[in-house]
Parts: C-alpha cells; sequence; structure tokens
C-alpha cells in the first residue's frame, strides 16, 4: 500500500494548538492544561472527527481554556493552505463536492464563479431543489406541449399566467429540454 505524505500545518489563530492537513484533517496537539484550583491535567492530541452540516459541509469544535469555536473544515483548510480569503471571494469546492476539504479541491473566488460551481455540481437551487417551486419536470415538459391556453394552465397548476408564459418561452426551467 503507498504511503500519502500529508502537510500539517497550524490553525489560525489557534496555534501550538490544533494543525491541519492538506488532506482536509484536523488535529489536536499534545498539551498540558493547567486548572484554576492548580489541577494539572495532560491531554493527548487526536485526529478530531468532524459533524456534518445541512449541505455537506464538514464541522469541527475548537476549544481551549473556556475559549470555544465552531469552524467549517473548509475554512480551516484555505485560511492555512491559501492564506487570507481575499475581500469579497468565496471559499470554492471542487467537483468532489463540500465533504472533500483536501487543498486540491479548494480555491478562492468570486461568487458567480461558486454560483456555476453549484450549477456544474448539480446542487445550484433550481427546479424542484427550490424549496419554493410548484412545478415539477413532467408538468414542465406538459405545459410545453399543450395547446392549452395560458390562464387556464396557471389556474389549474395554481401558478401565474406569466410563469407559463416564462416556462413556454424557455426564460425559467431552462434545465428541462
Amino acid at each position: 500500500m503507498r504511503q500519502v505524505n500529508e502537510e500539517w500545518r497550524s490553525v489560525v489563530g489557534w496555534e501550538g494548538l490544533y494543525e491541519v492537513s492538506d488532506l482536509g484533517r484536523v488535529r489536536s496537539l499534545d498539551r498540558i492544561v493547567s486548572y484554576r484550583d492548580g489541577r494539572v491535567r495532560k491531554y493527548s492530541g487526536k485526529v478530531l472527527c468532524p459533524g456534518t452540516l445541512k449541505h455537506g459541509y464538514l464541522l469541527v469544535v475548537l476549544s481551549d481554556a473556556g475559549r470555544k469555536e465552531s469552524r467549517t473544515v473548509h475554512s480551516i483548510v484555505a485560511e492555512a493552505f491559501l492564506g487570507t480569503r481575499p475581500p469579497g471571494k468565496q471559499i470554492r469546492h471542487g467537483p468532489d463536492g463540500p465533504s472533500v476539504n483536501t487543498v486540491k479541491n479548494l480555491c478562492y473566488g468570486t461568487v458567480s464563479e461558486n454560483q456555476m460551481d453549484r450549477h456544474r455540481d448539480g446542487t445550484a437551487n433550481i427546479g424542484t431543489r427550490n424549496g419554493q417551486s410548484k412545478l415539477t419536470p413532467d408538468d414542465i415538459v406538459t405545459i410545453r406541449q399543450s395547446d392549452e391556453n395560458q390562464r387556464d394552465a396557471a389556474a389549474r397548476l395554481k401558478v401565474s399566467q406569466s410563469l407559463i408564459s416564462r416556462i413556454r418561452s424557455g426564460e425559467v426551467w431552462k434545465h428541462i429540454k
């Protein structure tokens, strides 16, 4: 089996306490904690087990002596390996998706580039992925093939007449052929 070399760097703002790897793993470091009552305890470092947020992003909780912070793994990796995020830029994930936080799958980009990535990956909130959608792809095909007038089609589907017009002209629901 091939040995993978993993590069570890300090988590920005948590130097000496946590490190992050170019493969997207976060670990705590060995440390000794002194308590107010005089007790001293040694903690062994370990790789953290991230939780998963709603859209597949991974999250870890960093803590030390009363300070606690929840951070997404991709933001920790990007900050450590890509540098400080430029103003107006977002962290973009490559085609492997939001749960893959390797340096190779991350970059900084504009909001527009990030939205294009979502279309590329099939995760854009269009069609039935939009929580406000009242129509299905079958409805769209029927609307486009039907000779029914716009007013009747709109009443039957409980949508606006202008939406029926925009569907038939190809202005909306473009991804359904």
